[in-house]
């Protein structure tokens, strides 16, 4: 009698081991389906647009100027004093921009269907697709620019494009920037 109640006693442990491993596997999968999830590429189109003023990268920056700006960066984060401050709020955003790499790639602004601007970090071959465009030409040609990109969100509010799949410039009025940048940090 001693050996089947250890035998149920077995069985059920066993049942019980096989279930948490089943939920363990679940949650491992259930985790790893949203993350795969999060950076994969999505197509997005809009209007080139420009800012008067912009400092989303230290694109062009001399290296003097990057190493000056590197140091800055770690200095106002490290001592985090005036969080609500601006500059620490841009410095923060540069930090991120390092983490992924970004910190000296070329941007664009992307007006979209809600006639909002998004900030887009390029690769330096696609860049070089659209930086000959300007304002003030396409204002006189009364043209603007309409771009197709594969796009992938790398955080929050980082976008990151190495595939332009379309570029029109098509006769219709370009505008400055109406409405504001959505919010990068």
């Amino acid at each position: 009698m001693l050996f089947i109640e250890l035998g149920l006693i077995m069985e059920v442990i066993i049942k019980l081991i096989a279930m948490k491993i089943s939920f363990c596997l679940f949650i491992v999968l259930l985790i790893n389906g949203f993350n795969s999830n999060q950076n994969d590429p999505f197509l997005i189109k809009g209007d080139l647009t420009f800012q008067k003023v912009s400092f989303m990268s230290l694109y062009g920056a001399s290296d003097s100027a990057y190493h000056f700006y590197l140091n800055k960066i770690d200095s106002t984060l490290l001592l985090g004093e005036n969080r609500e401050n601006h500059e620490y709020e841009l410095f923060k955003h540069f930090d991120n921009l390092r983490v992924h790499n970004l910190l000296k790639s070329p941007y664009v602004f992307l007006r979209d269907e809600s006639d909002s601007s998004i900030v887009i970090y390029l690769s330096i071959r696609e860049y070089d697709k659209i930086k000959d465009f300007k304002h003030s030409e396409l204002i006189d040609d009364h043209k603007k620019v309409i771009i197709s990109l594969e796009v992938q969100q790398l955080d929050k509010h980082i976008y990151y494009s190495e595939k332009i799949v379309d570029l029109m410039r098509v006769s219709e009025q370009t505008y400055p920037n109406r409405k504001p940048i959505k919010k990068f940090f």
